[in-house]
């Protein structure tokens, strides 16, 4: 799916490259170069909202006629957001934890151009999977497609 404006993935993420090829999206990536820490008395279901905002700001300054997607997404357990394992130890620490466990995964993607207003959420996605649609029409709301 070619539009008039450039789409750009601000994640390395694979999920998130396939999702986005999946749908059709043609894009370029491009990872956002900031520190992902969120303030402390911030609730765990608020953190991939602020992270996903405070990535696509990153992204702001730089804008010409590109849209940026930009994203984040925690799991949490017992109210603790389950951060990325450093290690295969830590991942395998991680994954015993959760293991049998009801969590819960939240994804919040970003949308920034200079035509979305700061702010705006493209779609705030729940652990059911169902999501995949919401975003990927979401983000299509946002882009008008090129004919040709």
């Amino acid at each position: 799916m070619k539009f008039d404006r450039p789409l750009v993935l601000a994640s390395t993420s694979p999920r998130r490259q396939f999702l986005l090829r999946e749908a059709g999206f043609h894009f370029k990536i491009q990872k956002p170069e900031g520190d992902e820490s969120f303030p402390a008395s911030m609730s765990p279901e608020s953190v991939p909202k602020f992270l996903a905002e405070k990535k696509a700001e990153i992204f702001k300054k730089s804008l010409q006629c590109e849209i940026v997607i930009a994203s984040d997404t925690v799991v949490i357990l017992e109210n603790r957001i389950m951060n990325k394992p450093c290690d295969r130890n830590e991942a395998v620490q991680m994954l015993s934890d959760l293991s049998g466990r009801t969590h819960r995964v939240i994804t919040a993607v970003q949308g920034v151009s200079l035509a979305v207003p700061k702010g705006s959420i493209v779609a705030l996605l729940g652990s059911n999977g169902a999501g995949k649609t919401t975003t990927l029409r979401a983000i299509s709301g946002l882009i008008k497609p090129s004919r040709g």
